[in-house]
């Protein structure tokens, strides 16, 4: 046992040793010129040359958009796309005539400061058509500072409007916006994931995922996003997404959503036999903190599909104006134990004493700018969310991050936003 430990050891030192070789042998290969017709300085030449682990660097382009005759293969397991130092995000454009970026590699694809839009997989699907119109990676996905938008596919069980992961995605400060997959013939149409589709894990933080669309000829998963892994959603907003089922997001595994919204998705499909639909659905364990789900035009919030040990932890979020004529209902548990403290829920199953401790409207204000890098729903001036929360999970700042304390005067209110007497949307009062 001794001998194979430290054999064991030596193996992670060389490993590690390894890794630090590459890293200080890693490149950064600028770009010059929007052309894309693979001559120097080119996008599509930088990255044919580059090795894994470098960097093409786009933020002393002067020009843009990058118009694609076809899409960027990148092939390396780890590859970065930089353009954060740049006042205005560089644009990659698919110009409607196919994918933008098609990562083979099974390490992580990293953009930063970047726009990529305008991705098309028009009908019948032409050839080389895949999962994920403007981004497909066979691994995974990191993006800060980014957007993604203008992306469409029409073809039967596309998945990823926008982003497509087999691995996991991560968004830092990044907008996932008006991307839209469908099918609307029968014999197909099981789409999934307007905005993001990862069959790993989503994690979200600062950010958008808003107006995508998955609805197919037998239904769309996750309007906004599907997950296959686990959701870890901070400072984030899901909005005016649609789809059949889980219209804002769908999540196969467990999720954590901390300090964040999920408003105003809609299902086109309302019915009494679909209570899979809502705002977010979600098969197991989760725990929902300091957060708005509000105004999806079925159930608001929907755990079902796990088992009755399932956790499920609610802790000072509001769950309101969900629903329609056939689905009045703003949380529903329909497996697993839910337990927490100081939620407002006008209409849910929940029995659980002292978890649901406000039943009456929160008299919440539209979604909008009320500050930070999100929309939100402000309180109203009378709200009962107001100071009736709690901030068990010990968070600084609310929703819009630093300069909007959690709490006021030493009192959480219920949801993802303090309320304050007047909101300016440059946070100065």
């Amino acid at each position: 046992m001794q001998s194979s430990h430290k054999r064991g050891h030596f193996f992670v030192c060389v490993s590690a040793a390894l890794v630090l070789i590459s890293r200080a042998d890693a490149s950064t290969l600028a770009v010059t010129s929007c052309a894309d017709n693979n001559s120097a300085g080119t996008l599509r030449a930088q990255v044919t040359a580059a090795a894994s682990g470098d960097t093409i660097d786009l933020n002393n382009l002067s020009c843009s958009p990058i118009v694609l005759s076809g899409e960027i293969a990148i092939t390396q397991q780890d590859l970065s796309l930089d353009g954060h130092a740049r006042a205005t995000p560089a644009t990659i454009s698919g110009n409607h005539a196919g994918g933008v970026i098609n990562h083979s590699g099974n390490g992580t694809l990293t953009i930063s400061g970047l726009r990529i839009v305008d991705g098309n997989f028009p009908y019948p699907g032409p050839s080389g058509a895949h999962d994920g119109v403007c981004i497909h990676s066979a691994g995974s996905v990191a993006m800060s500072h980014s957007v993604v938008t203008g992306c469409t596919g029409v073809f039967p069980y596309i998945a990823g409007g926008g982003v497509y992961a087999l691995g996991d995605v991560t968004l830092d400060s990044t907008d996932i916006s008006n991307n839209a997959i469908g099918w609307s013939s029968s014999g197909g149409g099981g789409v999934s994931g307007g905005g993001v589709c990862t069959r790993g894990n989503l994690t979200a933080t600062d950010s958008t995922i808003s107006n995508n669309t998955a609805n197919g000829y037998d239904g769309g998963f996750g309007g906004g996003a599907t997950v296959s892994g686990n959701l870890t959603l901070v400072r984030s907003t899901i909005s005016n997404n649609h789809g059949y089922f889980g219209s804002g997001i769908w999540v196969s595994g467990s999720a954590s959503i901390v300090n964040s919204t999920i408003s105003s998705n809609v299902s086109p499909n309302p019915n009494t036999a679909a209570v899979e639909i809502g705002g977010y659905k979600g098969a197991i364990s989760a725990t929902i903190s300091n957060s708005t789900i509000a105004n999806n035009n079925n159930i608001g919030l929907v755990f079902g599909g796990g088992t009755a040990s399932d956790s499920i932890v609610l802790q000072s979020s509001i769950f309101a104006h969900n629903g329609d004529a056939h689905l009045e209902q703003d949380l529903r548990v329909a497996q697993g134990t839910p337990s927490g403290a100081n939620n407002l829920a006008i209409r849910s199953n929940v029995t659980t004493s002292g978890v649901i401790t406000l039943t009456i409207d929160p008299q919440l204000q539209p979604l909008g700018n009320n500050g930070g890098p999100t929309l939100t729903h402000a309180l109203l001036a009378a709200s009962p969310a107001i100071g009736a929360g709690n901030n068990v999970a010990g968070l600084s700042y609310d929703q819009r991050g630093v300069g909007y304390p959690r709490t006021t005067n030493g009192l959480a209110d219920i949801g993802a936003i303090q309320f304050t007497d007047k909101i300016f949307a440059d946070g100065f009062q």
